[in-house]
């Protein structure tokens, strides 16, 4: 019996996708959008690109929860 490891699998056909190609693109945009969110705060990265968000300057509520959000919970 021949082993099926040196046959060569046949290359994906492109068209078998129910996908458009740019939706996962525009899907995202429109709800970004529908949300009025500016759009220069979302990022659209290449694929295997990566970026590190600024700080978040102090006082602006994130962070490790010693704001006056996290003493409001607390009933300080």
């Amino acid at each position: 019996m021949r082993d099926r490891t040196d046959a060569a699998a046949p290359a994906p056909d492109p068209s078998a996708s129910a996908e458009p190609v740019m939706e996962p693109v525009h899907r995202p945009l429109a709800a970004w959008a529908g949300a009025g969110l500016p759009r220069e705060d979302l990022w659209d990265l290449p694929i295997g690109a990566s970026r590190t968000p600024a700080p978040e300057p102090a006082g602006s509520g994130s962070g490790d929860g010693d704001g006056a959000e996290a003493k409001a919970e607390a009933g300080a």
